[in-house]
């Protein structure tokens, strides 16, 4: 580089640091909000407080359901299932699986529902057994395979 001249610096590429583009985002953000009259200001102020406030309940709310959630893998045709039965008496899935579990548990302890015919061993060293209902025809397949993997089927 000739004497006398400045160095020249790199330009800041904002894509490849977050935290830089954190920064110019946030001085982009103060000048629009600058040349707001001071009216725009205070409902932007308090259209951003209200979803902050949005947001810290569903994040509550979320926490405090923490302990209910399961989460399942359901066959396709079976959550199709469950899906039309709430959309026709207009309730969540939640509520419907709720209802039908709570019907099967009762089902269960009276005897109604024996699964001694439906276990067979398990392939995963954490369970003992698979239940696997003899209309879920996507983990009959899926045993399938693993059956012809083992050179048990």
């Amino acid at each position: 580089m000739p004497k006398g001249q400045p160095q020249r610096l790199p330009s800041i590429d904002e894509s490849s640091d977050p935290m830089v583009r954190e920064m110019l985002n946030e001085v982009g953000r103060k000048d629009e909000e600058a040349k707001l009259t001071p009216k725009e200001r205070k409902l932007l102020t308090s259209m951003r407080k209200k979803e902050a406030e949005r947001k810290a309940k569903s994040a509550q709310k979320t926490a405090s359901q923490a302990k209910n959630r399961q989460h399942l893998l359901l066959p396709v045709n079976l959550k199709a299932d469950l899906e039309g039965i709430a959309k026709w008496h207009k309730t969540t899935v939640s509520q419907v699986v709720t209802f039908l579990l709570y019907e099967a548990v009762k089902a269960y302890k009276s005897g109604q529902i024996n699964f001694t015919d439906y276990k067979t061993q398990s392939y995963n060293p954490r369970y003992d057994f698979e239940l696997i209902h003899p209309n879920d025809e996507e983990r009959q397949a899926h045993r399938s395979d693993q059956k012809k993997k083992k050179g048990w089927g």
